[in-house]
């Protein structure tokens, strides 16, 4: 007996237009603007906020930015804001 896989209409536009496929469903975004704003859509909590270091809790994994001067500067729901010099973003699993 045969069986069709069938994908996910996010899962099929993604790979149509070569997106990542949480880009098209409700998983967390990260946008960058150079080394100096990050917004952070999907977050679910803060676990530590210091101006050298700051970790977000999202789905199944943290985000950790490191820098200088860093601060959450807005936050809307689900949604924030960090600025500063940020040096790196790290994906804790």
């Amino acid at each position: 007996m045969q069986t069709h896989n069938r994908d996910h209409p996010a899962q099929l536009a993604a790979r149509l237009l070569d997106l990542p496929e949480m880009s098209l469903t409700d998983g967390p975004t990260l946008e960058i603007g150079a080394n100096r704003e990050a917004v952070l859509d999907g977050c679910r909590g803060i676990l530590e906020y210091t101006q050298q270091e700051i970790r977000i809790a999202v789905r199944e994994m943290t985000l950790r930015f490191t820098g200088d001067d860093l601060c959450i500067c807005a936050m809307d729901g689900g949604s924030l804001t960090i600025r500063g010099l940020i040096r790196t973003i790290e994906f804790l699993f």
